[in-house]
């Protein structure tokens, strides 16, 4: 529940600060077919940027944990079975190697 909430949050937040994407969101969210067909939904490109870009800039779980199932080396680095890796997504989806201007939309 946390998640969806974080989630809806930010999502009211984008909208009301930018316009433009709202606008874009609107008019494709007007042209679905009535009743809603999950195909037409899954592939809706202004809607599935939104929420990717959303969940990029505002991720709703920041930290995540992953154990280690093999041993496993993986660019320099070594994890044995069984040990709990811990990552920050926020840390990642900030980096500005792979995000040129990571804290804007």
């Amino acid at each position: 529940h946390d998640t969806t909430f974080a989630s809806l949050g930010s999502a009211l937040h984008y909208l009301s600060v930018y316009p433009e994407i709202h606008d874009a969101l609107e008019k494709e969210v007007k042209s679905f077919k009535d009743p809603l067909d999950f195909d037409e939904l899954k592939n809706a490109p202004v809607l599935n940027a939104f929420l990717t870009e959303m969940w990029r800039m505002d991720p709703p779980a920041a930290r995540a944990q992953r154990k280690v199932i093999d041993d496993v080396d993986f660019n320099g680095f070594h994890a044995k079975k069984g040990v709990v890796l811990k990552y920050c997504n926020h840390g990642a989806l900030k980096n500005e190697e792979t995000y040129p201007s990571p804290y804007e939309p």
